[in-house]
């Protein structure tokens, strides 16, 4: 860390400002970061984000009408 004795008080009170604005950004970051559904009232389903399945193209089939004869 660089020593602040070379700073001038208003140097030291920008550090500090910044400094606490990076602190509470951090800390709002791992509260987001550490809630999932065991720490919160979200369903299990809500922890993982999955992409949406693309849906497939392909020929519908259908069944034969009738049954036994």
């Amino acid at each position: 860390m660089m020593g602040l004795g070379r700073h001038t008080k208003p140097e030291l009170i920008a550090i500090i400002l910044r400094s606490e604005k990076r602190i509470a950004d951090l800390e709002a970051e791992n509260a987001k970061l550490r809630k999932n559904s065991s720490t919160s009232s979200k369903p299990p389903s809500g922890d993982i984000v999955k992409p949406p399945k693309p849906k497939g193209k392909g020929k519908k089939r259908r069944r034969k009408t009738g049954g036994h004869q």
